[in-house]
């Protein structure tokens, strides 16, 4: 008798998912991160999915697939480690993470968006609606928004019955 080893809809979700390109060059050394605590994915459902990548401090970060730049910050100094904000509620970190991070969005043409967060601040060549392929220069690694220490949290989302959800990753 064979045993069955693979579930059904995991075998076809599998097949069905879209793989992307690491969002740092090649030779990047590179540890993910397990997040936990109170500021964990698993307490933001929109970064359910989410990957921590402890890289260095100013690592390129590149596109990880063709895309549309449709929103980006690259002007906060801050950075706020999470011990000093632990007994302020969760909307106000949230809020605070919002206001510190340095970040670039992109838009795909399968309809997911992409998320490279905690990046450095600075001058940037990157515009609003400008087009960018797989593997273009998007920012570097830096200090800003909510962070224990240096990484890239990257995240993949999608809409799905009217609502952005976070999706699985699988990279080339």
């Amino acid at each position: 008798m064979v045993r069955k080893i693979f579930n059904r809809n995991f075998l076809y979700r599998l097949l069905k998912m879209k793989t992307v390109g690491y969002p740092f060059p090649q030779e990047t050394k590179y540890k993910k991160l397990k997040t936990g605590g109170r500021y964990g994915h698993k307490n933001f459902p929109l970064s359910k999915y989410a990957i921590d990548f402890a890289i260095p401090l100013g690592t390129q970060i590149i596109a990880s697939e063709d895309g549309i730049v449709i929103a980006g910050n690259f002007n906060s100094y801050s950075y706020i480690h999470p011990k000093h904000i632990k007994d302020i509620p969760i909307k106000t970190a949230k809020w605070l993470a919002e206001q510190t991070t340095n970040c670039a969005i992109l838009q795909h043409s399968d309809g997911t968006y992409s998320e490279y967060c905690h990046l450095k601040r600075e001058k940037t060549k990157l515009k609003s609606r400008q087009k960018v392929k797989k593997g273009d220069l998007l920012g570097h690694t830096g200090r800003s928004g909510i962070m224990s220490q240096p990484h890239l949290h990257y995240n993949r989302v999608k809409e799905i019955n009217g609502k952005l959800q976070s999706i699985p990753t699988y990279f080339e």
